[in-house]
C-alpha cells in the first residue's frame, strides 16, 4: 500500500481546540422517561433483513433488501427525516434518530425506540447524535447538545431500553467528540481529557454497573481521532501528532502494538468479519484525498485499499454492511446530493454497481 500523502494545513493547536470544543461534561439532565407520551412508529409487518437499504423519497421512505446483486423492495415507513437507524431483529428492537422541526423552526431531534408493540420517544434535548447500541441490545450510548449548532454539549449518555431509564455516567473526563464505543455489554470506552489534570489524554473505560472508571489505554502517541474495539482486549486507534496520522493496533492485555499504516486520516464506518478475521472500513486516504473502502487482515495487519475508480468516491456517511456471503455493501457518490449502492465481492476482489439510478440511499445492518 502506497503511503505518500499530501501535507495537511491544520495545526496541532487547532486540532486540540477542536477536540476540546467537541468534548462535554457528564450529563445532569432528568430521566428521559418523563418526556412526551409514547407514539408508535408505523413499520407494520416489515421483515427487516440482515442488511437494510433505506431510500428517502419525497412522501415516504422506501426500504430494500439485498438479493444477490439487486435490491428488492420490502416496505415503506413514514416520510420522517431519519438520520440513523439501529435495529436487532432477534430482540425486536428498532431505534430511529429522527430530525424534527418545531413550530418555531428550531431543530429538535428525537430518538424513537420501538420494542415489540411499545415505542418510547426521547426528545429532552435539541440534538442527539452518534447512537451506539450495546452488544446485547439492552442499552444505547449517545451524546446530546442543548443547541442545534452542537456548540453546547451535554455529554455522553446511556439509556436502558428494558428498564426505561437513563444510566448516569459519573466522570470528569471531557469526551472528545464521538470517540466512544461499547467494549462489551457492561463497559464503554472513550477518549478524552480531565481539564484540571495535566497529561490526562487517555482512552478510559467505564463500567455501567459499578460506575467504576479506569484508564484503558494510556500509551497514545498523539491526539486520538477514532477508536474501534475488535475485542475486549484489542483496539484500533487512529491518532494524529504534528499532522502525521497513524492507524495502530493495540492489545491492552499483552501490551502488543502494531503500526498498520500512515495513509489514513479518517475512519467513518467499520464492519468486521470475525470468522475470517477481516475488518473493512471507510477511510480518507492521504494519497488520494478522498474516501475509499479499505480492509485490514487481522492475522497479518496488512491494510489494503479496495476501491479506486468504481466508485471514484465512497460515501463516508452512506453506511457499511456485510451480506451473508461476507461481501461488503457500501455507497458511492458522484454528486453532493445523490449516491448509489455498490457491492464488493471479496472472493473475486471486484466491485459492482447494484442500483439502477442514483438517489438518497443509506445502508443499515442488523446488530
Amino acid at each position: 500500500m502506497k503511503r505518500t500523502g499530501r501535507l495537511l494545513s491544520t495545526t496541532l493547536v487547532l486540532i486540540i481546540a477542536l477536540n476540546i470544543s467537541a468534548c462535554s461534561k457528564s450529563n445532569t439532565n432528568k430521566n428521559n422517561s418523563q418526556n412526551t407520551p409514547e407514539v408508535s412508529i408505523d413499520i407494520g409487518s416489515i421483515k427487516f433483513p440482515n442488511v437494510t437499504i433505506l431510500c428517502r423519497k419525497s412522501d415516504y421512505n422506501q426500504l430494500f433488501s439485498i438479493n444477490g446483486d439487486t435490491l428488492d423492495k420490502i416496505g415503506k415507513i413514514p416520510t420522517e427525516d431519519i438520520l440513523d437507524l439501529i435495529y436487532s431483529k432477534e430482540k425486536d428492537v428498532y431505534i430511529f434518530l429522527v430530525k424534527k422541526i418545531d413550530k418555531n423552526g428550531k431543530i429538535a431531534n428525537q430518538i424513537k425506540i420501538k420494542k415489540g408493540n411499545n415505542t418510547k420517544i426521547l426528545n429532552e434535548s435539541s440534538i442527539y447524535a452518534d447512537i451506539k447500541i450495546s452488544p446485547n441490545n439492552n442499552n444505547i450510548l449517545f451524546r446530546s447538545f442543548k443547541d442545534a449548532n452542537m456548540n453546547m454539549p451535554e455529554g455522553i449518555r446511556i439509556y436502558n431500553i428494558d428498564e426505561d431509564k437513563e444510566i448516569k455516567i459519573k466522570t470528569k473526563v471531557l469526551v472528545s467528540g464521538n470517540v466512544y464505543q461499547w467494549l462489551d455489554d457492561e463497559n464503554i470506552i472513550y477518549y478524552g481529557i480531565i481539564s484540571d489534570k495535566p497529561n490526562s489524554g487517555h482512552i478510559y473505560k467505564y463500567n455501567i454497573k459499578s460506575g467504576e472508571e479506569s484508564v484503558y489505554l494510556d500509551k497514545l502517541e498523539g491526539l486520538c481521532c477514532n477508536i474501534y474495539s475488535i475485542s475486549k482486549d484489542e483496539i484500533l486507534v487512529l491518532d494524529n501528532r504534528e499532522d502525521e496520522y497513524k492507524l495502530t493496533y493495540y492489545n491492552v492485555k499483552t501490551g502488543d502494538k502494531k503500526l498498520i499504516c500512515k495513509n489514513i486520516s479518517d475512519m467513518t464506518a467499520v464492519v468486521q468479519n470475525k470468522d475470517k478475521k477481516l475488518l473493512y472500513f471507510i477511510g480518507e486516504s492521504l494519497q488520494s484525498g478522498g474516501y475509499s473502502l479499505f480492509s485490514i487482515d487481522l492475522n497479518t495487519f496488512e491494510c489494503s485499499q479496495l476501491t479506486y475508480d468504481l466508485p471514484k468516491n465512497v460515501d463516508k456517511l452512506g453506511g457499511l454492511a456485510l451480506d451473508p456471503k461476507g461481501n461488503v455493501i457500501f455507497a458511492g457518490k458522484d454528486s453532493e446530493d445523490k449516491n448509489d449502492i455498490y457491492i464488493y465481492d471479496t472472493k473475486n476482489n471486484s466491485t459492482s454497481l447494484i442500483t439502477n439510478s442514483s438517489n438518497n440511499y443509506k445502508i443499515y445492518k442488523n446488530n
